[in-house]
């Protein structure tokens, strides 16, 4: 009987024991809390993540005067393992709100042309976002202007 007591007694204090040393090795790491600096995070705190690289007057297509702007997610803003594709909210002077994909290039950046309607050289703005399919939410928008 006194065996079965010790055994009791053993598994009793591994019971006890064991979440303590487990949790002693989930310390909080320093500096946890202000790393913000991920895109994908709704605390992300930086700067613009995205580049227009150029704008220009094109005609499309259909024979339609746009302004087309080249933007552009470099590889440096993002975290170590990126998508083959980004979903992003797009708005803009004259451009109905929806969301697009960039593709991965194959240089690990993002690559994207948006056309907005032509109205006069001057002034194009847009606003970008990164957009959260499964939470049909967007976060991080940024608006930039640009001189044509």
């Amino acid at each position: 009987m006194q065996f079965s007591n010790k055994t009791i007694v053993l598994k009793l204090a591994l019971l006890i024991m064991l979440p303590l040393f487990l949790g002693s090795c989930l310390k909080k790491v320093e500096g946890i809390d202000e790393i913000n600096t991920n895109i994908f995070d709704r605390e992300y705190a930086g700067d613009v993540w995205y580049v227009i690289k150029d704008i220009e007057q094109v005609t499309n297509d259909l024979g339609q005067i746009k302004a087309r702007l080249y933007t552009w997610i470099p590889k440096a803003n993002l975290p170590g393992l990126v998508p083959s594709n980004i979903k992003i909210f797009v708005s803009g002077d004259g451009l109905p709100e929806g969301v697009i994909d960039y593709p991965l290039t194959p240089g690990g950046d993002f690559e994207r042309a948006i056309d907005l309607p032509y109205v006069s050289p001057g002034e194009y703005c847009i606003t970008l976002g990164i957009y959260l399919e499964d939470e049909d939410e967007t976060i991080n928008l940024f608006e930039t202007c640009i001189i044509l």
